[in-house]
């Protein structure tokens, strides 16, 4: 009995240091002027935490509305074209971060906000897919779901491909940060990878 009492605290004890581990991930790096992670919803229609701005909210009495887009908290905070460059970089910062993702995301110009419904939608592919939709103008239909190009396997529980996306983001930051962001591509052109539904259209939609 004395072995099983163990056990299960070994257990318990690995899973709080697991959490704990994962939640120092993000929000315990240091220099992170923008970005932070959410308190955890445990209810079932929307468990999990996501990436949040940080906003500055405009002073009135009327309604201010919450869950909006990323680039709209962005404007209706004031933040700079340079601010908005350190936000995309500080979403890179949480690779490894495999805690569950309950962003909601406006998918259709007419539609509401809601849940990409994908597999393995963890924050660090979060930061991805929301790194990616700062770079266009308008909806698109792509998902939060990262596939191997020529095969078209799903990608967002493989570490190690995961990891290559984050080391062309990064790379992608490094060369464009050469022309002051001024001429961009998308990040996985011409690499292995791309987003559910890409299908090589989201250029059409592209910042520039």
């Amino acid at each position: 009995m004395k072995i099983i009492l163990i056990s299960i605290k070994l257990i318990v004890c690995f899973h709080f240091q697991s959490c704990v581990s994962a939640q120092n991930i993000a929000e315990n790096k240091g220099g992170l002027n923008f970005l932070y992670v959410s308190e955890m919803d445990t209810s079932r229609s929307a468990f999990g935490q996501h990436i949040e701005i940080r906003q500055i909210l405009p002073s009135t009495e009327e309604l201010i509305p919450l869950t909006i887009k990323d680039r709209d908290i962005i404007k209706r905070s004031g933040y700079s074209r340079i601010d908005e460059l350190t936000i995309i970089r500080e979403y890179l910062t949480f690779q490894g971060d495999r805690r569950i993702s309950n962003k909601l995301f406006r998918f259709k110009a007419a539609g509401r906000m809601m849940n990409p419904d994908v597999a393995n939608f963890t924050i660090e592919i979060e930061a991805l897919y929301s790194f990616t939709k700062m770079l266009t103008v308008t909806y698109s239909l792509i998902k939060p779901m990262l596939i191997n190009r020529t095969s078209g396997g799903e990608l967002n529980n493989n570490s190690k491909a995961v990891s290559e996306v984050y080391d062309i983001y990064r790379k992608w930051c490094k060369e464009n940060q050469k022309t002051d962001f001024k001429s961009i591509s998308l990040p996985l052109s011409g690499s292995p990878y791309c987003w559910l539904c890409e299908d090589g259209g989201l250029k059409t939609f592209l910042k520039k």
